[in-house]
């Protein structure tokens, strides 16, 4: 199964020979008042379903698994929302 998923880790690791990527699943199967733990992405470019991204799902892959490139680009504030749910998740609030 592909499934898409959102790179959270930094460009240094992603440029280097580092074998791993550390992502965060999506998935179509939407759940309401979900927020932190999902964030809802409209389908656009791309991403051809809306989507939300699994916060709590944290996982690393191997490179190797990758199969396309980039579906679509988060706005700002949908990252501000991913990274409200990661600090809400690993409990890294100030």
């Amino acid at each position: 199964m592909v499934r898409p998923c959102l790179v959270i880790q930094t460009d240094a690791l992603n440029d280097s020979a580092h074998r791993t990527t550390t992502v965060l699943p999506l998935t179509t199967r939407l759940l309401n008042d979900s927020f932190p733990m999902r964030v809802t992405i409209e389908a656009r470019d791309k991403l051809q379903q809306t989507s939300q991204i699994m916060v709590d799902q944290v996982r690393s892959i191997d490179r190797n698994r990758f199969t396309s490139d980039t579906l679509t680009i988060l706005k700002n504030h949908e990252m501000a929302l991913v990274e409200a749910g990661l600090k809400t998740l690993l409990e890294l609030e100030n």
